[in-house]
């Protein structure tokens, strides 16, 4: 359990039980598949590309990128997650250090290892080290404060390409800490930013592209 899921207790509410061709994933899986929802909006391609993912968790969405948008076997899948416990919710001691364990275990298992570009710590710390306008896809899914995920909204935008597509995840009223960080970030980067897909139908991210 992430430290910004305190208010749900021992529960997770979002994961679900992985489907078949994941049959082997141990943890957090959060079955929003890439493939059927980003699709419509990212072009994929038979290209290699860089992605970029802050807040990696147990490795359910980034094993999925791999397989579909960054299939190429040149593509790079960067991974950004402290996988730490935190101060503040001695509760969850040892849990992250469980999310390292099952990640890296699941990438073996279910991915290829050689692909990922793994990098333990803070986005604040890790992120700026990339080079600017370098990712094709960054998907933002780290800490679900305010400050925080418009701070990581920032940083992606400024290491992705022209052209290239951020996503946020968990932009609902569940999560309106998360989704004022978003806005924040849409507001003052539209005239940088298209918006693409609006997280109003039928799953909760936002999809913006950069001009």
């Amino acid at each position: 359990m992430f430290p910004w899921q305190k208010k749900f207790g021992n529960k997770q509410p979002f994961s679900q039980p992985p489907p078949p061709p994941f049959k082997e994933f141990i943890g957090r899986f959060y079955n929003k598949n890439p493939d059927i929802n980003w699709s419509p909006y990212i072009p994929q391609t038979n290209n290699p590309i860089n992605y970029l993912e802050i807040g990696v968790a147990d490795g359910g969405n980034a094993i999925q990128v791999e397989k579909t948008f960054a299939k190429h076997p040149d593509s790079r899948l960067y991974c950004v997650d402290p996988w730490q416990d935190y101060d503040e919710y001695p509760e969850y001691k040892g849990e992250q250090e469980e999310g390292w364990v099952k990640f890296n275990r699941n990438i073996d298992r279910l991915s290829n290892p050689n692909k990922y570009v793994i990098k333990r710590g803070f986005s604040d710390d890790i992120v700026p080290t990339f080079p600017d306008n370098f990712f094709d896809i960054a998907f933002v899914d780290g800490n679900h404060e305010t400050e925080f995920v418009y701070r990581d909204g920032l940083m992606a935008l400024q290491k992705t390409k022209s052209g290239g597509f951020i996503i946020f995840d968990d932009y609902c009223y569940m999560w309106s800490q998360t989704m004022a960080g978003i806005d924040k970030f849409l507001e003052e980067k539209k005239d940088e930013i298209k918006l693409v897909y609006d997280g109003k139908r039928s799953f909760f991210q936002i999809i913006v592209q950069k001009l």
